[in-house]
């Protein structure tokens, strides 16, 4: 094998072991287990073994792009586009982007039949899409793309994204192959709240009643509100807790405003002054 080739099996590996290592620290923590990666195999590329039950979970990994090229940008084989294939825009749009080549990378990896204890995992390299931004086509793309091929993978077709609903932002997981019973809509998901949440953010059209019940406590302050910079009347809404530091809030509404986490209702991009 060339030096070369022997680069490329030590990156793909070291790729599928971040992933897996990721995956498995929210998994663990969301259903009290205990899996640890054990070997780095081929097909599939990871298997894990939870030592307290002898149970096996095996992991498939893959990557997903927003546009063609990116994943060899990410390598440093190429220099990202400049504009979308597909809509001819800089900005990037889930609907018409990443929505497409999720469902090519989907067509790609269903066909293979890996059984009960495997898992296939998608990690996406470009914008920290969030779990609302797929949960708002999982019913669709069930029936659509799925089409009963989930079973394939028995333990799950999952996607690794971010849960932008809390500040600090973290990165988060969500089973694309099973529809919740709660989602029944294509409108971005409501926002969960608990005891230890410092904000919370929604799009205001969509503001939740979990969202209003948060910034109706006492101990919570005003909002703040950024205005879509496109000229409609789209907004997104942050709450912060009062004993919340100025600079912790300025580094939270930055993030929100100009790290293209959330895209206008419009279509015509992010919610950044710099558009």
């Amino acid at each position: 094998m060339s030096d070369q080739s022997d680069k490329k099996l030590m990156e793909k590996q070291q790729i599928e072991k971040s992933t897996a290592e990721t995956f498995l620290d929210i998994y663990n923590e969301r259903y009290s287990a205990n899996f640890k990666i054990a070997k780095l195999g081929d097909t599939p590329d990871v298997e894990c073994e939870d030592k307290r039950t002898g149970e096996e979970l095996f992991l498939e990994i893959t990557l997903l792009e927003d546009w063609d090229g990116d994943i060899r940008a990410l390598l440093g084989r190429g220099q990202r586009r400049s504009t979308s294939p597909v809509t001819g825009f800089s900005a990037i749009s889930f609907d018409q982007d990443t929505l497409s080549k999720l469902r090519e990378r989907l067509e790609s990896k269903l066909p293979a039949n890996y059984g009960p204890n495997t898992a296939l995992v998608i990690r996406q390299v470009g914008i920290p899409w969030s779990f609302q931004d797929y949960q708002r086509y999982a019913k669709r793309l069930l029936s659509q793309v799925f089409r009963g091929r989930e079973q394939n993978y028995g333990a799950g077709v999952w996607i690794l994204c971010w849960d932008t609903a809390t500040w600090p932002a973290k990165e988060d997981i969500f089973l694309l192959s099973e529809v919740p019973v709660e989602e029944s809509s294509e409108e971005p998901a409501s926002f969960g709240n608990s005891d230890n949440v410092r904000a919370m953010v929604t799009y205001e059209r969509f503001a939740s009643e979990a969202f209003n019940e948060f910034v109706s406590r006492e101990d919570v302050d005003l909002l703040h509100r950024i205005e879509s910079p496109h000229g409609c009347e789209e907004a997104v809404l942050i709450a912060f807790m009062k004993d919340e530091p100025e600079d912790a809030r300025r580094e939270a509404i930055d993030f929100y405003r100009d790290q293209v986490v959330y895209y206008c209702i419009c279509g015509n991009g992010k919610f950044s002054t710099g558009l």
